[in-house]
């Protein structure tokens, strides 16, 4: 049966993407139906839509022939039983006769060594995914939150404490409270939640007070609002990274606070006493940068300046601190002032257990730390940032068959390497097949793994993240920020623009300028 309504034809194209699609405007009368904002347009077409048809294909939008796939692409590998992976089969459809219900506990904890495609029932688009030591949690564009693994700490955000692995199930207490989540950040045993006012929620494993809640009373709590003497709470937060112990909050005035397990100073308060809520971060005699992002590794935390500039603080038992001395902790903030990095800008940093691995404006990738492959008391410790000679020849220059590499995460004793094309390599330890090539052993070297279905992926539309976990990792596609607006504000407008009487005359047509976008 076919029915009459208006398809999601083209909504909300930014200047640059009206400029790249040539959008012609058939009406002089249209901005008296469709308002612009910040070079927001609105523009649709009416068509009939078969409905068994958009049924099945509601995951899609389909643009004269041509459709824009949403992000519901997830892989996994790793260590299966931390990321909800059941035979490929979402949890919440085995409880309805799924004929893979039925597995045995070998079978949940069995190395997951080729990514696999993890299929959401929901029909949510992932925005991001945030691995810690035992557990996952996915965020959705429309603010759902998803978590399965571990939850012995409650890190999962489950309000039942539990010592058997959770089943992959949704957060409910944002929604009961009407809270908006934007984001998510895990390392440990304890998750971070930041929403769309600035406000950081967390809950999980309390012992060191790494959720800032003002107590270190209890091992395990419950979704709580981070919150200071000083009235941290009122503060907008617009990045934040998660250690094993510590939690660390970047506000929009630049400046950065921190909370929980201080042994190594990788606070940077300036002393080694452990914190129950957040604290302004001291930089002692230096003068105070603007800070752009923070990370943290296992136990230490890696600032970069809106300058480019990098700091460091905290343990640097194997080097990974990269300031070029021996020294095994700094409870201050030091800037890393190394000859390799002399006249780089660096762009991204990612942080394991004892490594730290920096990519540059002109996609080199340089590594500090310990070795990922051999064991902690014969792995060599490298003090200041080093090139991954395996990327490069003699020359110094990139091997003809390795592109540039575009962004790094980095698991306890791992690190993947992401290019522009979505060839991705791996290296470190292997244990439990996070690497994803299909074997269990170590790579001490990077190693290119055959990952076709990203391959596929329309690299001007979508960009591939990856989140790394303890032992295990993640890689999902997310619509690139210029075609996100496509998705957004089509779920917004659907319902209002079926009610309006609009003069066909109004219409845009974008029929021929619409083939770059697949």
């Amino acid at each position: 049966m076919t029915d009459y309504s208006f398809m999601k034809s083209c909504v909300c194209y930014s200047r640059e993407l009206i400029s790249m699609f040539g959008l012609i405007n058939h009406s002089k009368n249209r901005t008296n139906n469709f308002k612009q904002s910040e070079g927001v347009m609105f523009c649709l077409r009416e068509q009939p839509v078969n409905s068994e048809v958009a049924s099945q294909e509601n995951n899609t939008m389909n643009l004269h022939g041509h459709k824009i796939l949403k992000s519901n692409s997830l892989f996994v590998c790793g260590s299966s039983s931390n990321l909800g992976y059941f035979s490929g089969c979402d949890l919440k459809e085995q409880e309805h006769g799924s004929d893979d219900a039925e597995q045995s506990k070998d079978d949940l904890l069995t190395p997951v060594q080729y990514p696999k495609n993890h299929v959401f029932r929901t029909n949510c688009e992932i925005v991001s995914v945030a691995c810690g030591a035992s557990h996952t949690v996915f965020l959705t564009d429309d603010g759902r939150l998803f978590a399965c693994g571990g939850n012995e700490y409650r890190q999962c955000g489950f309000e039942k404490r539990s010592n058997v692995l959770c089943e992959l199930d949704e957060i409910d207490y944002f929604a009961i409270n009407n809270i908006r989540v934007v984001d998510i950040v895990s390392k440990g045993f304890h998750t971070l939640f930041a929403t769309d006012d600035g406000k950081v929620y967390s809950c999980g494993r309390n012992n060191w007070g790494q959720l800032g809640i003002k107590t270190k009373s209890r091992y395990e709590q419950n979704i709580q609002l981070v919150c200071s003497d000083d009235g941290f709470e009122n503060k907008k937060v617009v990045k934040m990274s998660s250690g094993y112990g510590h939690s660390a909050f970047l506000t929009e005035e630049g400046k950065v606070y921190s909370t929980g397990a201080n042994e190594f100073g990788q606070l940077g308060l300036g002393h080694y006493e452990h914190e129950d809520q957040p604290r302004l971060m001291n930089f002692g005699d230096q003068s105070e940068p603007i800070i752009s992002e923070v990370y943290s590794g296992y136990a230490f935390t890696m600032l970069l300046s809106n300058e480019g500039q990098v700091y460091a603080v905290g343990s640097n038992s194997g080097g990974q601190l990269a300031i070029g001395i021996d020294v095994k902790k700094i409870h201050t903030p030091t800037m890393v002032v190394i000859s390799a990095l002399t006249n780089k800008v660096v762009t991204h940093v990612s942080c394991g257990q004892f490594h730290t691995v920096f990519v540059t404006s002109d996609n080199e990738v340089y590594m500090s730390g310990r070795s990922v492959t051999t064991e902690d008391n014969l792995a060599p410790r490298v003090f200041a940032p080093e090139r991954i000679k395996s990327f490069y020849n003699q020359n110094g220059k990139h091997f003809e068959h390795i592109p540039p590499i575009s962004f790094a995460s980095c698991g306890r004793r791992y690190t993947t390497f992401m290019t522009p094309d979505h060839d991705v390599y791996v290296m470190g330890r292997n244990l439990n097949g996070q690497l994803g090539y299909g074997g269990l052993n170590n790579c001490p070297e990077p190693r290119l793994i055959h990952f076709e279905q990203l391959k596929s992926v329309n690299k001007h539309t979508h960009s591939v993240q990856v989140a790394c976990g303890a032992n295990f990792c993640a890689y999902y596609t997310l619509l690139k920020k210029k075609f996100h607006l496509i998705s957004h504000h089509f779920c917004r407008m659907d319902v209002i623009l079926r009610r309006m009487e609009l003069d066909k005359e109004c219409y845009s047509d974008i029929m021929i300028t619409t083939q770059n976008v697949q």
